[in-house]
């Protein structure tokens, strides 16, 4: 049997929070909260099945996690290191070496697109999408470092 280079990488940036000022905590807004549950709903109807979600353990990041793994049902993880100024390298190293199986990842913004960008064209620095929140985007590698954008998605579609 022939084994598979291929992966799915799903990079959600979290739902929309609270100001600061309403709750220095950030939990998520009434609206960010019924934006994670469409998000989740799309997922779960189009098969979406990624073997661990992995969030930052920022209170915003971690809701819309847990919220999408309602309809998921599958390994939840924090990894500190997806946190908004984190190096985007750590993980374009991890997903070389250590994850095997399709991920996905519930973040921030800059590290989202950073990492977007940096597995698509080599460099973090650029700005390839908008990365609205509760938006998921999927790459895909096929191969050991070809990755390509399969799709995505942001609330006002869903």
């Amino acid at each position: 049997m022939i084994e598979s280079d291929s992966l799915k990488l799903y990079l959600v940036r979290h739902a929309k929070a609270k100001k600061d000022y309403e709750n220095p905590a950030r939990p998520l807004s009434e609206k960010g909260v019924k934006d994670a549950e469409k998000l989740a709903k799309f997922l779960k109807e189009h098969s979406i099945t990624p073997s661990v979600i992995i969030h930052s353990g920022i209170l915003r990041a971690k809701e819309t996690a847990e919220i999408i793994n309602k309809s998921l049902s599958i390994e939840l993880a924090v990894d500190k290191t997806l946190g908004p100024s984190f190096d985007p390298f750590v993980y374009a190293d991890r997903l070389k070496s250590e994850i095997k199986e399709d991920t996905m990842m519930v973040g921030h913004m800059p590290y989202l697109a950073n990492l977007v960008c940096l597995m698509l064209t080599g460099t973090p620095n650029s700005f390839l999408i908008e990365f609205k929140t509760c938006s998921v985007v999927c790459l895909e590698r096929k191969g050991l470092d070809d990755w390509y954008l399969d799709w995505m998605i942001t609330p006002k579609l869903l």
